[in-house]
């Protein structure tokens, strides 16, 4: 398949995969899926917007709190009126065993390794697409569409299934029972995805990316290629008028 028109789009899939990859494996390893806010019951905010959490020194106000976490880990800092808390670092199977499933993470997690698995797959046959004429259909074009076809669909899965547990669980509640109780009583503000929820959407959108230029690979490797598709689009639509033909005369 590789022409030298289409090696520039191939060479783009080495690119782009190796790409994902990194996006996919910082998203894993970071504990910056989810940022969010806590206030004190008893702050009154009387209609006012809640104060910015940490303000513009980095320092957490009084009578509020920030916990940021990702799928195995995360932190939490408070100020419940006294002075800043010193932060604390927790487990996330450990802190929010009572918040939510462990079973949405641990999804999460595995679809982000199958794609970064099938994203360095797409990366190393993309190279050797670029570099030679693959014998074997599966290490050529068909190959191509099909490990950053399942990439595609494995980050999605994890984008629409970590959204799930962000608009059902988290925006009510990320902290555990010892946080909520007096004489904390902190309430959950608001949270939001950061960052590293967003690497994973880098990465889904890579790999459709990727789909895109294997197939200008194609058109740039074959330029008859439409053409052809739809002249046997045609002929076989022909083929079937006469077989209807033939049999009512």
């Amino acid at each position: 398949m590789a022409s030298k028109r289409s090696r520039i789009p191939l060479a783009l899939v080495f690119i782009f995969s190796l790409a994902a990859v990194g996006a996919l494996v910082a998203a894993a390893a970071t504990a910056h899926w989810v940022g969010a806010v806590a206030l004190r019951q008893n702050l009154i905010l009387n209609g006012s917007e809640p104060p910015q959490v940490p303000d513009e020194n980095g320092q957490i106000p009084e009578y509020t709190g920030y916990i940021q976490f990702g799928l195995f880990n995360g932190q939490k800092t408070f100020n419940p009126g006294l002075g800043q808390r010193d932060t604390v670092y927790f487990a996330v199977f450990i802190e929010h065993a009572d918040v939510y499933s462990i079973g949405y993470p641990i999804f999460v997690f595995l679809f982000i390794i199958i794609a970064a698995i099938f994203a360095l797959v797409s990366a190393i046959f993309g190279l050797v697409n670029t570099l030679t004429v693959p014998i074997e259909t599966i290490h050529g074009p068909i190959g191509l569409y099909m490990w950053n076809g399942i990439g595609a669909v494995c980050t999605l899965l994890a984008c629409v299934l970590y959204l799930v547990l962000l608009l059902t669980k988290l925006t009510e509640n990320v902290l555990n029972q010892e946080d909520i109780d007096s004489p904390n009583n902190f309430r959950t503000s608001s949270a939001s995805f950061q960052y590293s929820y967003w690497l994973v959407v880098v990465g889904c959108g890579l790999f459709i990316v990727n789909l895109f230029c294997i197939f200008l690979a194609k058109l740039l490797a074959d330029p008859d290629f439409m053409q052809q598709r739809k002249r046997k689009h045609d002929f076989s639509r022909g083929e079937n008028n006469l077989g209807l033909d033939d049999i009512m005369y």
